[in-house]
């Protein structure tokens, strides 16, 4: 089939345009990928292999304990030294965080207190109390301490000092901890329980779902961002330049 004139400019003028688009595009995806390169980032360490022969484990004698936060040593058969130390309350704990020598833990489901435990010698370098109970498994980057009560308050710390750096209700309950990603601070919350200033920065509230997640400068907890997904949380997010959430009784998800 023959072009006349006219549709020969105009096919020839699409696939100039299209050729355009894409190379701006691939610019702009080169630009995008420059600019998440910063100072502050590292290159990957190689992730040391560790392996666990249970048929190997022997049996450890605990030594009694002679109150709370008072922790014993111990010595193992095969020549290893440890310790131990019991929580007021003596309730379930969620696993501790360890960054710069310190263990970052709460003091179990229905408790007001975080402590940061020297993890040499399991005596107790600070402990805060919480407006809300239940604090949960801490993460921890560049110094901050991150973690949330089950009602209903996100909480980042000094990890040096446990100063409080700030703090927010974002509503009852919270099911997951947060997550921490190059000084930004991820979390989900409910929907519609708050009233303060920075709701108002909130990105497509619909009023259609019953959750959200939050982006937070983990310095200054100043809202980056807060957009709606489709349901509760059942796990931390995980992030790396995207964001994975596992709402409830839904595949995971991309944010």
């Amino acid at each position: 089939m023959k072009l006349k004139g006219h549709s020969k400019r105009v096919l020839c003028a699409v696939t100039t345009l299209i050729v355009v688009l894409a190379i701006l595009w691939r610019w702009q995806s080169d630009s995008l990928e420059a600019s998440d390169v910063g100072p502050r980032d590292k290159p990957a360490q190689p992730v040391k292999q560790i392996q666990i022969d249970l048929d190997k484990a022997i049996t450890v004698a605990l030594p009694e304990l002679n109150g709370d936060l008072r922790p014993a040593e111990f010595k193992t058969a095969d020549g290893k030294t440890g310790w131990v130390v019991r929580l007021p309350g003596n309730r379930p704990i969620a696993t501790p965080a360890y960054s710069d020598g310190k263990l970052f833990l709460g003091g179990g489901y229905g408790s007001h207190e975080f402590y940061a435990i020297n993890a040499d010698t399991g005596v107790v370098v600070w402990q805060i109390k919480t407006s809300d109970d239940g604090p949960t498994a801490s993460v921890v980057e560049d110094g901050c301490v991150a973690f949330n009560t089950e009602s209903c308050t996100v909480v980042v710390c000094d990890g040096k000092t446990g100063k409080v750096l700030w703090q927010e209700w974002l509503g009852d309950p919270l099911m997951s901890q947060p997550a921490i990603y190059k000084d930004r601070l991820y979390i989900a919350h409910p929907a519609g329980q708050r009233s303060n200033a920075q709701v108002s920065a909130q990105v497509g509230s619909s009023g259609q779902t019953t959750h959200r997640l939050l982006c937070a400068d983990l310095k200054t907890g100043k809202h980056i961002w807060d957009r709606e997904i489709p349901a509760d949380v059942i796990s931390a997010p995980n992030s790396t330049a995207i964001v994975f959430i596992s709402p409830v009784s839904m595949a995971p998800r991309f944010v």
